[in-house]
């Protein structure tokens, strides 16, 4: 048995993670039914349901009104919504350990600390998503610069489109075009790599859902939630975030230390889930 993360005990009344191991069977099954998501999103328009703090220390809901919120929120229930997201959370979890509990933690405090706050979905660690209904979605070259900045954000294709002419992963530092089709999920460090998809061809439909992070969130339980404006305004205060935000390069070092090496990928999910 894996041990549970501390965001996974935070919403434990509601739904399991997927174990790594279930991940291929996750995706298996989703790749069998994403009609019924298809259908679903495309009743909203590039809608979002997140939880962000911006960055001179307001919060936000999102975008969806309370309806439409209970509706998509519901949707975690059907089964291919349920594996798409469960699958992403089971590679994640899989491949940078590490960095997965690291997320799962301050998440965790957050959501134990702001008992108001509603998980947008019982089967993702992820606060925020973006569900981009096209249904010809094409995603320029961009960096989410937002999001933690060394964290994955998954993001997945749907739709019915010939992947092998278009709606290609680009990701433009490391000069690669990847064949994405329906169904694909792939996790990058969106805040610091350029990425965006190439068009499909007429008559093709292409919808996708984007799961992120706000750094804003990491910064208000690191500042001991309070905002940046909050400390500044003291002596003391500024003290302490000059602490907590450590000498130039520091927290850089920090974030590719939760990355997991290829010979090191074993250990560090015996250490982390008690694998055997």
């Amino acid at each position: 048995m894996r041990n549970t993360s501390p965001i996974e005990e935070a919403i434990s009344s509601q739904s399991q993670l997927a174990s790594p191991t279930e991940v291929a069977a996750l995706y298996a099954r989703f790749s069998t039914s994403s009609s019924m998501l298809t259908n679903f999103l495309l009743t909203f328009r590039s809608q979002a349901t997140l939880f962000i703090r911006r960055p001179g220390g307001g919060s936000s809901r999102g975008c969806l009104t309370l309806p439409a919120f209970n509706a998509l929120s519901a949707s975690s229930r059907v089964s291919s919504t349920c594996a798409a997201l469960t699958a992403s959370q089971g590679a994640f979890a899989a491949f940078a350990p590490k960095l997965y509990w690291y997320i799962s933690e301050i998440l965790a405090k957050l959501f134990n600390h702001q008992t108001g706050l509603v998980h947008n979905f019982s089967n993702s660690i992820f606060p925020a998503m973006s569900f981009n209904c096209g249904p010809t979605t094409v995603s320029l070259k961009h960096v989410d610069s937002g999001n933690v900045s060394h964290n994955f954000c998954p993001l997945t294709a749907l739709g019915n489109f010939d992947h092998t002419k278009g709606g290609h992963a680009i990701l433009f530092n490391l000069k690669l075009f990847i064949q994405f089709p329906s169904g694909s999920t792939i996790l990058i460090p969106s805040a610091c790599i350029d990425h965006g998809n190439t068009p499909i061809c007429e008559g093709e439909s292409r919808l996708s859902i984007a799961q992120y992070a706000s750094g804003g969130l990491f910064r208000w339980v690191a500042y001991g939630f309070k905002s940046a404006k909050t400390l500044l305004k003291t002596a003391a205060g500024r003290s302490q975030k000059a602490e907590i935000d450590q000498e130039e390069g520091a927290r850089w070092a920090e974030g590719m230390a939760m990355f997991s090496t290829a010979d090191g990928l074993k250990e560090d999910l015996r250490s982390v889930f008690s694998c055997s």
